[in-house]
């Protein structure tokens, strides 16, 4: 009220549905929950919303086990109930609005690291070139990410995969099963489209990845490596 008083005309709602949900029913429970509160605001204000955006929350399994989002009964749910509470409340079909970006660009990603140490001890350790500083999300999250090693198949020994920050963090797997590894071998860090890049830092004064695009198997520098010379630049 205090808004349309100070002579805002344009009205919308926005929430945030959680992150990276697998369940189609559960984004039609959130909607109806969003459109019964705005409803409420609504009337008291005596406007209609422009449009209702109900955010991301989209998800991509993460472990093999997972199952992938049905996104098409998400989306018949999803409508359906934004039609039937719209019509109820009086709405006039308002803008509907979604953010589905891990689940566009999370799967597209992959971080490839040269496997640069091996350690057996009480437990076998994979040192890599890359770190909490290129993919946070493990070390922030505790999130998981599946991961393989090229040109090599077999799951025959545990190993915790170390990065190169100097950090009790900076573990980006536990006990991950791979193939026998060795000083060289490449390894592939699946599902780091999204929350990857945009996350990466200079921790450590390490520079950030590059970027390659693969279109149409022909890869494509989109964003170079970085240098000392440019994280020096802003000095």
């Amino acid at each position: 009220m205090l808004a349309k008083a100070n002579g805002i005309k344009h009205f919308g709602i926005h929430m945030m549905t959680g992150s990276n949900n697998l369940e189609p029913y559960y984004f039609a429970e959130i909607v109806e929950k969003l459109l019964m509160i705005a409803n409420n605001i609504f009337s008291k204000i005596d406007e209609k919303p422009e449009y209702i955006d109900i955010g991301g929350g989209f998800g991509i399994p993460y472990e093999d086990e997972e199952s992938s989002l049905d996104i098409d009964l998400t989306a018949k749910l999803i409508s359906d109930i934004f039609i039937e509470k719209c019509e109820k409340y009086g709405f006039d079909m308002p803008e509907l609005i979604i953010e589905p970006g891990r689940y566009l660009i999370a799967d597209a990603g992959y971080i490839i690291s040269t496997i640069t140490g091996i350690k057996n001890s009480y437990r076998n350790f994979a040192g890599i070139d890359a770190g909490m500083s290129t993919l946070i999300r493990p070390a922030l999250y505790g999130a998981k990410h599946r991961i393989s090693i090229y040109q090599k198949e077999g799951m025959k020994n545990a190993y915790n995969i170390c990065g190169q920050i100097c950090e009790n963090s900076d573990i980006l797997a536990k006990n991950v099963f791979l193939p026998d590894l060795e000083e060289g071998d490449l390894m592939i860090i699946k599902d780091a489209g999204a929350y990857g890049y945009v996350m990466s830092s200079n921790y450590n004064n390490r520079p950030r990845a590059a970027e390659i695009l693969i279109e149409q198997s022909k890869p494509i520098v989109i964003r170079k490596r970085e240098s000392f010379e440019n994280m020096l630049s802003l000095y």
